[in-house]
């Protein structure tokens, strides 16, 4: 779907701008182990006029200069004329002048004339945990699609979740992805129901998990 290509181009970007600048001392001096890691899933569904795509991305990096880490996901929904879409991103990073860190949520939802959408966004810092939930719906009639999008950072961990469901009639498609960056692990989930009247769901599930293992000194 094409908004599956643009969260692809924006969690690919986020995951460049969190590991950049991580290498080695110039001069030749010895500097600490570095290294980055990287991970993520992704997941679509289809039953009759109903589709649901979703997909999670991470990574970190540590070096001479610090910490950092990226986590995001997305996904997106359609059925009939309707449409809904999420996407969250979080980042952290430290360093010798002490540490930050960024959340975003956003989104959008679509429908005919007649139709009708409704969305809300929010963000809520809680100490040093930040929490950022996008939610978005449209319908027309039986046609009905959904995309919720929570995006939470708490120093190096960062959760990033995304659930989209679409229904067209009897038939529905739900996915679901969940990305995580706890300090130098990575790991991703997805999961993908659809529904058909008279059949059985099909399930399936995806899963990734990396370690940074940094190279002897």
């Amino acid at each position: 779907m094409a908004n599956n290509r643009i969260f692809s181009s924006l969690l690919a970007a986020a995951l460049l701008a969190g590991t950049a600048g991580i290498g080695w001392a110039a001069g030749g001096a010895a500097a600490p182990a570095a290294g980055s890691v990287t991970g993520g899933t992704a997941g679509s569904g289809a039953a009759g006029g109903a589709t649901a795509s979703s997909l999670g991305a991470g990574a970190a990096s540590t070096g001479p200069a610090g910490t950092s880490g990226t986590v995001g996901s997305g996904g997106s929904a359609a059925a009939g004329g309707t449409s809904a879409s999420t996407l969250g991103l979080g980042a952290y990073s430290t360093g010798p002048d002490g540490t930050s860190s960024s959340l975003s949520t956003g989104g959008s939802a679509a429908a005919p004339d007649g139709g009708r959408t409704a969305g809300r966004s929010f963000e809520r810092d809680r100490g040093n945990k930040e929490i950022g939930v996008t939610t978005e719906r449209a319908r027309d009639g039986s046609d009905v699609s959904r995309s919720r999008t929570r995006t939470t950072v708490n120093g190096d961990d960062l959760t990033s979740r995304t659930t989209d469901m679409s229904r067209d009639g009897s038939d529905w498609t739900r996915t679901r992805t969940r990305t995580t960056v706890d300090g130098t692990d990575v790991t991703s989930r997805t999961r993908t129901v659809t529904h058909e009247p008279g059949e059985k769901p099909v399930r399936t599930r995806s899963e990734t998990n990396s370690t940074l293992t940094p190279p002897p000194q």
